[in-house]
């Protein structure tokens, strides 16, 4: 019962792991950055392989054609989004720490700004038709969110009994990499109007149903 723009752009975040950001929300959230950097890693490797086998699954479901997901572009993307930065960063810090630790406050507040600046822009230029998205399919908005808390709950349950682990694994599970949704959007499904806003609809459901998340495991970091 779901249009074709919101079954599709579920079904691309869906199979799109490993977020970029997921090293900022979980330090955010007190949580071991170590962790997420790994298991953001394995799974933006694993993507490169997962990606196209899932996508060939979801055309066969919706019986689509012309979808062509091709391992090499799923790399090429968490390549340069991804391992690139992640691995540029390891260097400077393996072989210049004094020059990372005197730098690192400073770049951590350009990328806030630039985040702002970026999520203000998309807001400013995307919001109304997002807000009428949303108000056309409720049910897909309910969807999304749905999916985001269950997807937090498998975490929460496949992570340790330790408490960085409990708050770092849910935020890996959950979020997902719409990046990598949107170039496949744009390459393979560039004839369903609407379905980077249900892309970017998912976004955002997820950023606001996990604040809740992330100020507990904050607050819980501060007790003794």
């Amino acid at each position: 019962g779901l249009p074709e723009p919101a079954r599709l752009g579920i079904a691309l975040m869906a199979i799109c792991p490993s977020a970029p950001l997921i090293l900022r929300k979980a330090d955010k959230a007190s949580g071991d950055a170590g962790l997420a950097a790994q298991l953001q890693v394995a799974a933006a490797l694993a993507a490169i392989l997962s990606v196209p086998l899932m996508a060939a699954l979801f055309t066969s479901a919706f019986s689509l054609e012309g979808w062509s997901v091709r391992p090499a572009d799923v790399a090429a993307q968490v390549g340069t989004s991804q391992i690139l930065p992640l691995a540029c960063g390891l260097l400077v810090r393996r072989f210049w720490p004094a020059w990372a630790d005197r730098w690192l406050g400073r770049c951590d507040r350009l990328a806030n700004l630039l985040l702002l600046a970026l999520a203000l822009l998309v807001l400013a230029k995307a919001g109304p038709a997002l807000l009428a998205f949303a108000q056309s399919s409720l049910l897909s908005l309910a969807l999304m969110a749905l999916l985001v808390l269950l997807t937090l709950v498998v975490g929460w349950w496949a992570a340790g009994s330790g408490r960085q682990e409990r708050t770092t694994v849910p935020l890996v599970v959950s979020m997902r990499n719409p990046g990598l949704a949107l170039l496949l959007a744009s390459s393979d499904a560039s004839r369903v109007e609407g379905l980077k806003l249900a892309i970017l609809l998912y976004l955002l459901t997820t950023v606001v149903l996990e604040i809740p998340y992330v100020r507990w495991r904050s607050s819980l970091a501060v007790l003794p």
